[in-house]
Order: C-alpha cells, then structure tokens, then sequence
C-alpha cells in the first residue's frame, strides 16, 4: 500500500483540524467532511491481499465460503455474523473488493453519523479516528473494525437511553468480534451521572485483572472437574505463556493524556450532557482494560473496542480548553500524541502493520 497515500490522508486530517478554530459555517465545514469520508471509503476498499497479512487472510477466508445453501451451521458458527455476511456477497458472485466496500462503508457512516450529530469540533475526531483507528480497523483487522464502530453505535443510543437498540448494537458487534460482548458491562452502570470518581477503577485492575481471572478458572475447572473449564483454563494459559505483554500499560502511558482530559472534563461539568456522560464511561473502562487485561496480548482488543470513544471524546477536550491559557499547551500535547499513534501503528509496528 503507498506510503505516500497514507501520509497524505493523514495530514490532510491535520491540516483540517485548523477548520475547528475558524467560523466557517458549519454546512461548508460538513461538505469537507464527507469528502474525507468518501475518500477514505474509496481508500479502504481497494486494498489487496498484499497490503498485510491479515488482509490475505481475509481474502483467503471469502474465496473460500461455502455456497449460500450451506448456510446453516454458520448461523452457531464462531462470529457468525461474519462468516454469513462472507458467504451472502460470495453466493452474489461480487468481487471481494466490493465486499471492503460494504464493510467500510458502514463503520465509516457509523463514524460520520456520530461525529457530525454529537460533536462540534468535527476535524479534532476526524484527526483522531485517522490518526489511531482507520488504518487499523479498516484497513488490517476489519472484524475488530465492524465491531468497533457498533460499539460507538451502542455508545450513541444508551445515552438517548434507547437500550433495546443498544442491545442489538452488541450483540452485532459480538457477531463479528467475540470481544464485542464486553459491550454489555455499560448496562450495568447506572447511567445517570458518570463521575469522575470512577477513576478508582484504574488502580483497582493491579488487584482485580486477568492473571487472577485465569487462576481463578482454573481452581473452578480442579474443583469441579469440569472439562471444558479445564480446557478453557489450559488453552488460557498457552496464551499467557506465548504472548506474554506488558503492552497494555505502555498504551495507559501512550493515552494518559486524553484519560486527563476525560477527567477534568467530567470533573468541570456537573451538568452533564448523555452522550459526554457516556463516552467517559467507556474512556474509564478502557483505561481498567488496558491495565487488567494486559498480560495477554490479544486481549488488548477489549481496550481499543472501548478506546473508540476517544473519537468523540476528543471533540469534548478541545471545547474544554479553547479559549483557556491551558489551550496552546493541552491540545498540542494531544495531536503529538495522535501523531506518535499514527506512526507508531503504520511504521514502527513489527507485529503488523499495512506495510509489511
């Protein structure tokens, strides 16, 4: 995949961010938007099975569906929203290429609604879904991607306290990802004031995390001489001993900046609106999941599902600080750290990147 492609669309993003601090109408600001949608939709598409591993991997997997007739065990099938989807634009005869079309098209629309129906400062998100989102979910881990932008989804109709939608919202995102089931642990916050004493939570992933979750199953898989607790609990612990990483607390430090700002953000205004009260709840538990979950490296997955909030919560950060003394020192901080993000995932990346 051209590098200078990449570069451009990127700092394309950034240069727009300067729209945020302009008085340029809205509408116009808009039509730039959806440019940049239409491009990076275009952009994502047309990849090959030689932009990355994953990607050959994903090409492989849809040449290779059965035919639509054969359908039925997909449907208890592992992912079987994916899987189905596979098979339904395989059975159409189409080209894989149009089936990134439809994948991009629809978490791409699912950013574009909730950044334009939600946030003011419409180019900081933009710059920040660029920066540490798209050309990882929509250009290497699609099914992550898909589900990603369902939970931003989720995000969006629990603060209009519309549940039922919500719900679906998880359980198709969990249909593509399996770690799209954690997507239900905001059901169980009371979500009518999100404080920022919820930040006790981060402290708290030291004690209660994933080495004491796996010792724990595998004592419940001894006592009870359950088979499948007991295999679960083995096939746990290769993990544990393959992908060792203490990658997680590394991406606390990286996003420490933007868990400040949720902070003092949540910590100013007493008068919440939902859709804020909600995106620092995920922030929060992102944060929780980057430490708890941080001696498996595949769980870093549960972070970034939540971490998608930071799309949003951005616009939120530099409403905070424009106009304050603070603003030419914060902001400039966050778009470095975006910047670090940025080439860090697309250059720096060994384990997997869109140029390798």
């Amino acid at each position: 995949m051209s590098a200078k492609i990449v570069l451009l669309i990127f700092f394309a993003s950034f240069l727009s961010v300067g729209l945020d601090f302009t008085k340029v109408h809205r509408k116009y600001k808009e039509y730039i938007f959806n440019i940049f949608c239409i491009v990076l939709i275009l952009f994502s598409s047309t990849k090959s099975p030689e932009t990355c591993y994953d990607t050959n991997n994903y090409v492989l997997f849809y040449n290779s569906v059965p035919s639509i007739g054969n359908f039925v065990p997909y449907i208890l099938g592992y992912e079987p929203g994916w899987e189905l989807l596979c098979i339904f634009f395989n059975a159409l005869g189409l080209n894989y290429h149009f089936y990134f079309f439809f994948l991009s098209t629809v978490s791409i629309l699912i950013y574009r609604f909730i950044i334009l129906k939600n946030c003011k400062n419409i180019f900081i998100s933009l710059f920040t879904y660029i920066s540490c989102f798209y050309f990882l979910n929509e250009i290497i881990v699609l099914r992550h991607g898909l589900a990603s932008s369902l939970i931003l989804l989720e995000i969006y109709y629990l603060s209009k306290n519309q549940k039922k939608r919500a719900l679906l919202c998880v359980l198709l995102a969990f249909s593509f990802h399996t770690v799209g089931i954690f997507g239900l642990l905001p059901f169980f916050v009371k979500n009518e004031k999100i404080s920022y004493r919820l930040f006790i939570l981060i402290p708290l992933a030291f004690f209660i995390n994933d080495k004491v979750f796996i010792k724990f199953l595998g004592s419940l898989g001894d006592l009870s001489a359950n088979n499948v607790l007991s295999m679960v609990s083995v096939k746990v612990n290769n993990y544990l001993e393959k992908e060792h990483s203490a990658g997680g607390i590394k991406t606390v430090i990286i996003y420490s900046i933007s868990f400040l700002m949720t902070f003092i953000v949540l910590f100013n205004h007493k008068k919440q609106n939902p859709f804020l009260r909600e995106t620092s709840l995920y922030m929060i538990l992102s944060a929780y999941f980057m430490i708890a979950f941080s001696a498996i490296a595949s769980f870093g997955r549960i972070n970034q599902l939540f971490l998608i909030s930071n799309i949003p919560q951005s616009s939120f950060y530099l409403e905070e600080y424009k106009k304050k003394k603070t603003e030419f020192i914060i902001i400039p901080i966050f778009i470095a750290v975006n910047f670090y993000i940025f080439f860090r995932q697309n250059f720096m990346n060994s384990g997997g990147n869109i140029f390798h």
